[in-house]
């Protein structure tokens, strides 16, 4: 599948859907919907070797990172305390699959500081974060 072609799904999405996420409001939750959808093409790729929903992943991943890629930092840690799912996780999987660590800076995008800085330094302020 053209690298082209693999983006077209995510494309299509009408930026309505996606409204609510860059602006940081209650709304449909777009990224976990595509976060499952990532998933199950990685799934797909690892347990049953099928190279197309590997394809269609990194598209969608390369979509991902351009939709995101204007974004600041504070505004999109602003973003996941409205919208907060596995983005990183599916990121950070297929960066460690490809070896193209393009991903798992998209992956850090996704990753909720607020939450993960405090783990980081073996402390747990769960109850703060949320």
């Amino acid at each position: 599948m053209p690298g082209k072609a693999r983006r077209r799904i995510l494309e299509r999405v009408p930026a309505r859907v996606l409204r609510p996420f860059k602006y940081a409001r209650k709304g449909l939750g777009p990224f976990y919907t595509i976060h499952k959808i990532m998933a199950g093409l990685y799934d797909s790729h690892e347990h049953y070797g099928n190279q197309q929903a590997l394809e269609v992943l990194k598209g969608m991943a390369d979509w991902t990172d351009h939709w995101t890629a204007p974004i600041a930092e504070p505004h999109m840690q602003d973003i996941l305390n409205t919208e907060y799912g596995g983005m990183n996780e599916v990121l950070y999987n297929l960066a460690a699959l490809t070896g193209e660590d393009r991903y798992a800076e998209v992956g850090d995008r996704f990753t909720k500081k607020r939450f993960f800085n405090p783990l980081g330094l073996r402390r747990d302020e769960l109850r703060d974060c949320m």
